[in-house]
């Protein structure tokens, strides 16, 4: 059974670098929403290889910030910051809503969306790499990470940063402040400080593109509430009981 891991773990790794490749002939097109999608699955072939590795064990989270809460331990090289960009351009072009609010002023996908894509996933694919062929000495394989909604509550009421609404809808943070940069990269880089706890998939927003977001009349949060509102937005989101039937509109 352990070489059956072995050789799956392989496998993945291979796996991994052969979707890498087939990113090139899709930014040559110009087709940077399945240049982003490919990263993507890059990026969680490489990540799946280290929990078949041995390296990090426990269940498998559809996106790469439930694996990251894994594996975080026993490969520290992997960044958190490309990690969440994977997930955050990945939910942006296929959330129908989010896709049109987020490139409403253009056809798509930018090529600077692909090429930030596919840089983070380059990364995290080399780290897979390194931390399967070299593991860490002493580090032992993390059972999985518990829903942190505790130390959610204490990081985003001590963040200093600036005025932001936070809204949970399970494992995902929508992150709000007033004005955000036009970028994957940079929206990532302003939400860093508030340290979101492990396993939670961070959407950062500008305050109208929330709005616009959840008054989209096929959008349903399930599972919410307002952490931190700062900028008064709490009054769009309607949160009512799931264990009712309801959800946000």
């Amino acid at each position: 059974m352990p070489g059956e891991r072995v050789r799956l773990a392989k496998a993945l790794l291979d796996l991994a670098r052969s979707t890498l490749k087939s990113v090139w002939s899709d930014m040559a097109a110009g087709d940077y929403r399945w240049v982003i999608l490919k990263s993507w699955r890059a990026a969680k072939e490489a990540l799946l290889s280290l929990s078949y590795s041995g390296i990090a064990e426990g269940p498998v989270d559809e996106d790469l910030s439930g694996l990251y809460a894994l594996l975080y331990n026993s490969c520290p090289s992997i960044e958190w910051s490309d990690v969440a960009l994977l997930d955050y351009a990945r939910t942006l072009v296929e959330d129908l809503g989010l896709y049109m609010i987020f490139y409403s002023a253009g056809p798509g996908p930018r090529r600077k969306d692909g090429i930030q894509s596919l840089e983070a996933s380059v990364r995290i694919v080399e780290s897979a790499v390194r931390c399967i062929e070299e593991p860490l000495s002493g580090a032992s394989p993390t059972a999985g990470i518990p829903f942190p909604l505790d130390a959610l509550r204490r990081k985003i009421s001590t963040f200093s940063g600036g005025r932001v609404t936070v809204v949970r809808s399970g494992r995902k943070l929508y992150i709000i402040t007033a004005e955000m940069p036009d970028d994957i990269v940079g929206r990532i880089e302003l939400v860093r400080g508030i340290e979101a706890p492990l396993g939670f998939q961070v959407l950062p927003l500008a305050a109208e593109e929330a709005y616009s977001y959840v008054n989209l009349p096929w959008t349903a949060l399930e599972d919410v509430e307002v952490v931190r509102d700062d900028l008064g937005l709490g009054q769009f989101f309607e949160v009512r009981s799931v264990n009712q039937g309801h959800a946000i509109f």
